[in-house]
């Protein structure tokens, strides 16, 4: 009998590691990044981005779900880049802003997304939201970028802000309070969805802390880098697959 006893507690300690592997190969090499939400295929430019109205993006997320990094889909109405001073900023759901990234002029290329790493991943566990605006300093009707929108209205609601609203006061009264527009901007939320997250556990249950995932640190260092870098598309708690940013859309062309 307690020979029996040894065998058995043998392949249990072996079944045991072996999960423990597949858990840190799992979170190390298979899972990266994922597409975490994607709001939906561009289907026609949003607007002329200026200096007197920025627009602002809610983010709606079921949970658990630790975002990383966001993807914006814009444009330069033709241009081969964008000649004004625009940005992307981020707020978490309080509406403190977490992040910003300026785009000066040749940054942005026509018809690509634009890629900001979060300093700190954004941690939902129930229902969730958090919010994208984009803003220019000096772009005008005749001179500006937009961004491509979607009617699907899922992901959240899209509001239209003076841009001088964006640093003053709070972000969430004035949008809760401002009439919500059509259609959604295209946006795609990268980061750790419920399978990664789980993994996650799992491996601290069993077992030391688990080194920072690849594609974590890839995230921190292209945060310092600027220009025409974005990365590829996703599928969900997937490996990585490179995607074409447009597929056929015609270009968004300015109006005059």
């Amino acid at each position: 009998m307690p020979a029996f006893l040894d065998k058995l507690a043998v392949r249990i300690s072996v079944c045991l590691a072996l999960v423990v592997l597949g858990v840190i190969f799992a979170l190390c090499f298979r899972l990266p990044a994922h597409l975490v939400l994607q709001a939906g295929d561009s289907a026609y430019p949003l607007g002329a981005i200026t200096s007197r109205a920025a627009f602002v993006q809610e983010l709606n997320i079921t949970g658990p779900v630790r975002a990383a990094s966001l993807e914006v889909l814009l444009a330069t109405w033709g241009k081969p880049a964008n000649t004004t001073h625009d940005e992307i900023r981020i707020f978490d759901g309080s509406g403190r802003q977490v992040q910003a990234m300026k785009l000066p002029p040749g940054t942005v290329a026509d018809n690509t997304y634009v890629r900001v790493d979060l300093p700190d991943p954004i941690e939902i566990d129930g229902r969730g939201r958090f919010f994208v605006s984009l803003s220019s300093s000096d772009g005008s009707a005749a001179d500006s970028i937009t961004a491509w929108a979607t009617p699907a209205s899922e992901a959240g609601r899209l509001y239209s802000l003076p841009s001088a609203d964006l640093g003053h006061g709070s972000l969430v009264k004035k949008i809760d309070h401002a009439r919500p527009l059509r259609g959604t901007i295209c946006v795609r939320v990268l980061g750790q969805g419920p399978r990664g997250l789980l993994a996650e556990k799992a491996a601290s249950a069993f077992g030391p802390p688990v080194p920072q995932p690849l594609a974590r640190r890839l995230a921190a260092e292209s945060g310092r880098r600027r220009g025409f870098a974005h990365a590829p598309a996703f599928s969900f708690d997937a490996p990585a697959e490179q995607e074409p940013a447009m597929r056929g859309e015609s270009r968004a062309r300015m109006r005059h």
